[in-house]
């Protein structure tokens, strides 16, 4: 998939409204589970929505190529032009 079709349909009140959820569930994990990516350079919002999502899995999703991405990690996205909006709006499409 083409990142910028990620980055075209990203809507920010979105990200925002599930963030805000995630962020509930967040805060009453152990402070072990919500360290689990503190060794990464990744925004607080992005961090608080991929242990909500992934849990102990998130950095190993992180740091794995999507077919979907074709090979690109999500990591990667970071450093990206317009990464952090494609790597939002791929979270917000994650199925439960």
């Amino acid at each position: 998939m083409d990142i910028q079709i990620l980055v075209k349909e990203f809507k920010e009140k979105h990200w925002v409204n599930y963030y805000q959820m995630s962020k509930r569930y967040f805060d009453s994990l152990p402070e072990s589970t919500k360290e689990n990516l503190d060794t990464i350079d990744i925004q607080e919002d992005i961090k608080t929505v991929l242990i909500y999502r992934l849990k102990d899995n998130a950095k190993v999703w992180l740091n794995s190529g999507l077919p979907l991405l074709d090979g690109i990690k999500p990591l990667e996205l970071i450093e990206m032009e317009d990464g952090i909006k494609a790597l939002k709006e791929l979270l917000l499409r994650m199925p439960d």
